[in-house]
């Protein structure tokens, strides 16, 4: 289909990947918003001019991502975004299926239990459970993070059949808002090792918390997803065995839900 430059440039002068950026800015500050947003605050929210902002908001507009209310003229989503987010909520059919094992995971382990979803050479963590301890692991869904810095990503990666290992890893290690943990290669290579003779992987990353994970597979064998313990490292000790068993027959149980074998 042939679209039009000004479709894809509404700011003269400005290159593509700006304008891009810039447009994705101001679709964050609108979902932000429920109550709607107007250009002003766009305009101050984003750091660009009200007619920069306001040709930008034009072109979500003309697409369909954005309406104005006729009555307070403020913009809103629309429900264009539920068709791009399709394939990923589809996913969200496993945080159901997780949940009561969470649950149990949650009670055996008295830990802080995580799950996520394998999204290209990341996780996503979709859900988690908090312990009733004065002492916890606190996290967020909605993380995201490389499969090489995780427990879960490592268990997903020992998964993936070995002659696909290399590419993975090479694809992980491109994202750089993690150079504080080093990326060593051989060390790496051993982790994995050990998660695919154990079925659950560990990482290290200085900061006293211990994390086991292990993969959630569907048919075929896939790795589609993990699940995690997390806590003190002083109170998960230094053997993590019973941890992995634990996750290690959460994910099974999580996977014969899906189907897999």
């Amino acid at each position: 289909m042939a679209v039009r430059d000004s479709e894809v440039e509404p700011e003269t002068g400005a290159s593509p990947v700006r304008t891009l950026a810039r447009g994705l800015t101001l679709l964050e500050l609108i979902a932000g918003e429920p109550d709607g947003v107007s250009i002003t605050e766009l305009a101050s929210g984003s750091g660009l001019d009200k007619g920069t902002a306001w040709r930008l908001v034009a072109a979500l507009r003309d697409r369909g991502y954005v309406r104005q209310r006729t009555g307070d003229r403020r913009y809103v989503l629309t429900g264009k975004l539920l068709n791009l987010s399709q394939g990923f909520i589809g996913r969200l059919d496993l945080r159901s299926a997780a949940r009561p094992h969470l649950e149990r995971l949650r009670e055996r382990s008295r830990e802080t239990v995580h799950l996520a979803v394998l999204d290209g050479a990341t996780v996503v963590y979709i859900d988690h459970l908090e312990p009733d301890r004065a002492v916890r692991v606190r996290s967020a869904v909605g993380n995201v993070l490389p499969l090489h810095v995780t427990a879960m990503g490592r268990a997903i990666l020992a998964a993936f059949p070995e002659s696909s290992h290399a590419q993975v890893l090479a694809e992980s290690r491109l994202d750089a808002s993690h150079d504080h943990l080093v990326y060593d290669l051989d060390r790496l290579a051993e982790a994995v090792e050990f998660a695919v003779a154990r079925g659950w992987a560990t990482v290290s990353r200085q900061d006293e918390v211990s994390r086991v994970g292990a993969a959630i597979t569907e048919a075929g064998g896939r790795p589609v997803g993990a699940v995690s313990v997390s806590g003190p490292a002083y109170r998960m000790n230094g053997d993590l065995s019973w941890a992995g068993d634990l996750v290690r027959e959460a994910a099974a149980a999580i996977s014969a839900e899906l189907g897999a074998a």
